[in-house]
């Protein structure tokens, strides 16, 4: 997570704000070209767990040899859209200096590169997912990281044309991490290897799986690139610098809990295939715990000090990236609760009402940043629409899961999980506030505020939010430490 911080740190150095703004912009528009790879992960995913938790191996290795024609099959059709759409789109429609154009057009082919190769990639992707190999994604991960910030090391050394270098350099650091996933997966699963065999039943199921699904990262995809795009049209690429800072800063650190999320997916979708529902619904109560209570752990420190924190980890801090990341934040905590209900929709196969849902609250709060930027003309409000459209999206997917699955206690979440965990989030950031306005905001100010704020989250969550079965297991995990700890120094 730090390392990440830093990258963006050196990015932003080595291009300065507006080359940084290209990037992010360019590289953005691929996202709309890229949204099948989120649809076909999860669906993929999906059958690929749903499976293993039937122990049907037979079915296993045809699924995966399915999925992936059906992926190289989209990755070239994605790759002629981008070449010819998504090349229009961006030589003719974005406000770019016709200075940096070519530049531009070196960023964009990378990222459009990379782009084919993750959707090639995304069946062996969910395979190690399915397997609940979470450790081979963090080290894998760590490595990605260090890479993306050696080649940024390079471009700030670099005396000519640093986007166009960091551009390709990015591309290549795609091409062997493929590598990297392919020959692991080869390697230690099975199903892994080719089968010249296509099921058509097979296929369609995963394309109406993904049809359904892609609806959803369509207008996903559609409003985050769209107001990128209006800013853009509005305020030149610098916006999209701060922009970029911003969400650089958020994705980091939804990353760390993302890792999170991720193991929870398979155990899900398995239990459900064995229709232990009770278990299902206690994995999405420990699940939804867990990540709201890691995400105001990492975020409210971050919220309170982040001007300061900005200035130490940027020497040029663009103007409004501390206020749009601290919108950013608030949709990070928002969305913390949504991965779980998902995941047991999924596991259900019936996510036509999710989806549609979904799509439509994203193309609709699309419109309403652009008529929040008409009448305020305030960049960080626009980005009010993120958090507005997670917590409708998660309203819906409760009751649209309770629906599905009449044993889910719906309103138990709503009450212990949800209003609970909200209600501490506002104590904390409340408590926070007000202790930063009487003392300095210096390293032993920052530090105070990292002591309070996650003192402050332990203690409410403790009290308030985990069950009397959960306080039981983590005492015993305590005592067990506890004894280990003693028996290890009694040795010395």
């Amino acid at each position: 997570m730090l390392v990440g911080l830093y990258t963006s740190r050196v990015v932003l150095d080595a291009l300065g704000v507006t080359d940084y703004g290209i990037f992010n912009l360019v590289a953005g528009v691929v996202v709309i070209v890229n949204l099948l790879s989120s649809s076909l992960n999860s669906a993929t995913s999906r059958f690929l767990t749903f499976s293993l938790g039937k122990g049907n191996n037979d079915e296993l290795s045809l699924t995966f040899s399915v999925a992936l024609y059906i992926h190289l099959g989209l990755s070239i059709i994605m790759l002629l859209i981008g070449e010819t759409i998504g090349l229009w789109f961006v030589n003719t429609q974005l406000v770019i200096d016709g200075g940096r154009m070519t530049a531009a057009n070196w960023a964009y082919q990378a990222a459009l590169f990379s782009t084919f190769i993750s959707i090639s990639q995304v069946p062996y992707n969910a395979t190690i997912i399915s397997h609940e190999r979470i450790s081979i994604f963090a080290i894998f991960e760590i490595i990605t990281t260090c890479l993306k910030l050696l080649i940024a090391l390079l471009a700030l050394q670099y005396n000519h044309d640093r986007l166009i270098l960091y551009s390709i350099l990015y591309a290549m650091v795609s091409i062997l991490m493929m590598g990297c996933y392919r020959l692991y997966c080869i390697h230690n699963f099975k199903e892994t290897h080719l089968r010249k065999i296509f099921e058509r039943k097979l296929a369609l199921r995963l394309l109406s799986f993904t049809g359904w699904n892609m609806f959803s990262h369509v207008g996903e995809a559609t409003c985050k690139q769209g107001v990128s795009i209006i800013l853009n049209r509005t305020f030149g690429t610098f916006i999209n610098g701060a922009a970029g800072v911003a969400l650089q800063v958020q994705a980091v650190l939804y990353g760390f809990i993302g890792n999170i999320t991720t193991a929870f997916a398979p155990q899900i979708v398995k239990e459900y295939s064995q229709s232990n529902y009770s278990r299902v619904n206690q994995l999405i109560f420990t699940g939804t715990k867990l990540t709201s209570f890691l995400t105001l752990f990492v975020s409210v420190p971050v919220y309170i000090c982040l001007e300061p924190l900005m200035s130490i980890w940027l020497k040029q801090v663009p103007e409004y990236s501390v206020a749009i990341c601290r919108v950013l934040l608030i949709h990070n905590f928002v969305n913390a609760f949504n991965p779980m209900i998902v995941y047991a929709i999924n596991a259900t196969g019936k996510i036509r009402g999710r989806s549609l849902f979904s799509g439509i609250i994203y193309i609709a709060n699309l419109v309403l940043a652009y008529i929040i930027l008409v009448f305020t003309s305030y960049a960080p409000l626009v980005y009010l629409v993120f958090p507005l459209n997670s917590f409708l999206i998660l309203i819906y997917n409760i009751f649209n899961y309770m629906k599905l699955e009449k044993s889910f206690p719906c309103y138990s979440f709503i009450r212990n999980v949800l209003i609970k965990t909200i209600s501490v989030g506002f104590i904390c950031i409340y408590i926070c506030n007000l202790l930063s306005n009487v003392i300095i905001l210096n390293a032993l100010g920052g530090f105070i505020i990292l002591l309070t704020s996650t003192t402050t989250i332990a203690i409410l969550f403790y009290i308030a939010i985990i069950t009397k079965a959960e306080k039981q297991l983590i005492n015993a995990k305590i005592r067990a430490y506890k004894g280990s700890f003693r028996y290890k120094l009694h040795k010395e």
